[in-house]
C-alpha cells in the first residue's frame, strides 16, 4: 500500500469515527431523560453501537445524522421500556401529578422520580404533537411543555375555562391513542428496517392539507406505511392485515378507521382496499418495457422533420444570438413538441384530470411512492407565461445530473426574478459594456446571474448564456410543431389511454379506475428521451450542467409557449 493509499485510510477512518460528535450525542439525550447520570450512561451505550455498526455508513457526511437518530431512539426506547405504563396513564383523566385539578404540570414540590416521569412525558408529547390536529397541538403544548394551568391558556387564547378543559380533554385521548401506536410502531421497526417506507406528500392538485385525515397525517407512522403496503393491490381483513404486519389488530383496526374516514382505504364486507395506485419496483420496469415502443415511434417521427425544424430553428432570434442548433432542439423538442405546446397539451384533451374532493378539505389525487424508487420524469417544464416569460426545461437525463452536480441544500430550479429577466431581455440584441449595465443594475444582480450561468464575460462585455425567443419566432415555430405534434398523435397516441388503462389493469390496479388518470399522463412520455437520443434527434448532454441549464426567455406573445 503505497502512502497515498494510507491517508485516505487513515483519513476514513477519522471522518467515521462516533467520538467526534460524543458531545452532542450527550445533549440529545440529556434533553429527552433530564438527568446527566443517565444521559452519560445511554450517551456510552449509542457510541459503542455506533462503533459497531459505522461499517453500514459509507458515507462520511451521513455520520453525524446518523448518530444523532441512533441517540434519539435508544433514549426514546429506554423511556418507553422504563417507563411505558405511567407514562401512557398520565395521558388519562385520573393522574393526579399531571391533571390534579388543572393546577399544573411541574411543581416545586416533585420528586426526583417525579421529575424524571415528567421529563420523559415531555418527550412522548413531543414524538406524537405532530400527528395531531393542530388544536390538540397548541393546547398540549401550552400544557405540557410551557408549564401552563387550564386558566392560563384559557386567558393566552382568549377561550372559555370550560372550552380549554374540553379541548385538553380531546387531545389527551388523541394523545394516547397515539403514544400506544407509536409504542407498538417503534417495536415494529426492527422488523421492517429493510422494508421500504412510502413518499407521502405525492399529490395532483390541491392539497392535501394538515388536517389529521389527510394522508401525510394520516399515514405518518410505520405502522399505517405497512397497512397500505399490505392492502396495495389486494383487498383484507383486519385479521389479515394485523397478521401480515405484526401488529395487535385492535392497534391495526385504530389504524384503519383513520384510513377509511380520510378515504384513503375504502371497508366493504369487513375487507380493507386500497384508493390509490402504489407502483413497486416491477410495476416500474414493467411499465417501462410497455412504454418503450411508444418512446421509439415518437422519436422517429420528430426525426422525420429534424431537417425543417432545423431551419426554422436557424431563423430565430437565439440563433443570431450565437446558440446553437442542436441545443436548441434540446429546448424546443422537449419544451415545446413534447411539453406545453404540444403532446402534453394533446393529452391532456383525451382524459379528464378532474382531481376528487378529499375529507381532508384537498381536491386531488394521491400519489404514494416507495422511498427511493425513481419515477423519472422523462420531460418537465417550469415556466411563467406572459409577454415577457421564461421556461425551465429538464428530462430525466438532465434532472439527474442537475441533481447531482448541485449541493444538497440547493437542489430547486430557482425561478429568474423579474429584474433578472429585464438584463436578459437586455442582453438579447446585442452585448453591452459591463460597466453600462452596472450604471442600471446592481453589482450583485450581475454577479449572481454571472453565477447562475446566465450571463457570461465576453471582455468588457456582458453576454447572455441562454437563449431569448423573439415573437416574430412563435408563428413558424409553432407552425412546425403543429405539424409534428399531429403525427405523433395519430401514431403513436391512437390507443391511449386505453393502452395504459390495460397496463394498469394487468399489474392489478383495475380496482382503483378513479385514480387511473394522473397515471396514464405520467406513463404518457416513458423513455422518449433515451430514444431521441438513440435516434440521433439531439445529441449528447453536456458532461456538467450549469444550475440554470435549459433556461431560455422570450419577448412578447410567444405563440408556443401560451397555455
Amino acid at each position: 500500500m503505497d502512502q497515498s493509499d494510507m491517508h485516505d485510510e487513515n483519513q476514513a477512518g477519522t471522518d467515521l469515527n462516533p467520538e467526534r460528535f460524543g458531545a452532542e450525542v450527550h445533549g440529545v439525550i440529556v434533553r429527552l431523560v433530564g438527568n446527566e447520570v443517565d444521559a452519560s450512561e445511554l450517551t456510552q451505550d449509542v457510541l459503542l453501537r455506533a462503533h459497531q455498526m459505522r461499517d453500514q455508513l459509507r458515507d462520511a457526511d451521513r455520520l453525524r445524522p446518523w448518530m444523532l437518530q441512533i441517540a434519539r431512539n435508544h433514549a426514546m426506547t429506554v423511556l418507553r421500556k422504563r417507563a411505558r405504563r405511567p407514562v401512557v396513564h398520565q395521558l388519562g383523566m385520573d393522574t393526579a401529578m399531571i391533571d390534579g385539578g388543572g393546577d399544573g404540570v411541574v411543581r416545586a414540590t416533585m420528586t426526583t422520580d417525579q421529575t424524571v416521569a415528567a421529563n420523559e412525558l415531555a418527550a412522548e408529547i413531543r414524538s406524537v404533537l405532530g400527528r395531531l390536529s393542530p388544536q390538540s397541538r397548541e393546547v398540549l403544548s401550552l400544557h405540557y411543555l410551557r408549564g401552563m394551568v387550564v386558566a392560563e391558556i384559557a386567558r393566552e387564547l382568549g377561550k372559555p375555562v370550560g372550552t380549554i378543559k374540553w379541548r385538553l380533554s380531546r387531545a389527551r385521548q388523541q394523545a394516547r391513542k397515539e403514544l400506544i401506536m407509536s409504542n407498538v410502531s417503534d417495536d415494529l421497526r426492527d422488523q421492517v428496517q429493510s422494508d421500504p417506507l412510502l413518499e407521502l406528500n405525492c399529490v395532483w392538485g390541491h392539497g392535501p392539507t394538515s388536517d389529521p385525515l389527510s394522508p401525510t397525517q394520516a399515514c405518518a407512522s410505520i405502522l399505517a406505511q405497512q397497512i397500505l403496503i399490505a392492502v396495495r393491490k389486494q383487498a383484507k381483513t383486519a385479521r389479515a392485515i394485523s397478521d401480515e404486519v405484526g401488529a395487535d389488530v385492535g392497534l391495526v383496526e385504530e389504524h384503519l378507521g383513520r384510513l377509511t374516514e380520510g378515504e384513503i382505504l375504502t371497508e366493504a364486507d369487513g375487507q380493507y382496499r386500497a384508493n390509490f395506485v402504489l407502483f413497486d419496483e416491477a410495476d416500474l420496469k414493467a411499465a417501462r418495457r410497455a412504454a418503450s415502443e411508444r418512446g421509439r415511434e415518437i422519436a422517429a417521427i420528430i426525426a422525420r422533420h429534424v431537417e425543417a425544424l432545423d431551419a426554422c430553428l436557424s431563423a430565430t432570434a437565439p440563433a443570431r444570438q450565437g446558440f446553437d442548433t442542436g441545443y436548441l432542439r434540446w429546448l424546443v423538442v422537449g419544451t415545446m413538441v413534447l411539453n406545453i405546446s404540444g403532446v402534453r397539451r394533446r393529452i391532456d384533451d383525451l382524459i379528464s384530470l378532474d382531481p376528487p374532493s378529499k375529507p381532508d378539505g384537498g381536491q386531488y389525487y394521491w400519489l404514494p411512492r416507495f422511498v427511493g424508487l425513481r419515477w423519472p420524469i422523462d420531460t418537465g417544464c417550469n415556466f411563467g407565461p406572459g409577454e415577457r416569460g421564461w421556461a425551465h426545461y429538464w428530462n430525466s437525463m438532465t434532472y439527474e445530473q442537475f441533481e447531482k452536480h448541485k449541493d444538497p441544500g440547493e437542489r430547486t430550479i430557482i425561478h429568474p426574478a423579474n429584474v433578472e429577466l429585464e438584463v436578459i431581455h437586455r442582453l438579447a440584441s446585442r452585448p453591452i459594456a459591463a460597466s453600462s449595465l452596472r450604471d442600471v443594475f446592481t453589482p450583485e444582480t450581475i454577479d449572481r446571474m454571472h453565477g447562475r450561468g446566465m450571463l457570461g464575460f465576453d471582455g468588457d462585455l456582458v453576454v447572455p448564456r441562454i437563449p431569448v425567443f423573439a415573437e416574430a419566432d412563435g408563428g413558424p415555430l409553432q407552425a412546425t410543431i403543429d405539424t409534428i405534434v399531429d403525427e405523433i398523435m395519430a401514431e403513436a397516441y391512437a390507443r391511449f389511454p386505453a393502452d395504459v388503462y390495460s397496463l394498469l389493469e394487468e399489474l392489478g390496479f383495475g380496482f382503483v379506475r378513479h385514480d387511473w388518470p394522473p397515471h396514464a399522463l405520467s406513463l404518457s412520455l416513458f423513455n422518449v428521451t433515451q430514444a431521441l437520443l438513440d435516434e440521433g434527434v439531439v445529441g449528447p448532454l453536456p458532461t456538467r450542467l450549469t444550475p440554470e441549464w435549459g433556461l431560455f426567455a422570450w419577448d412578447g406573445v410567444f405563440e408556443p409557449m401560451r397555455c
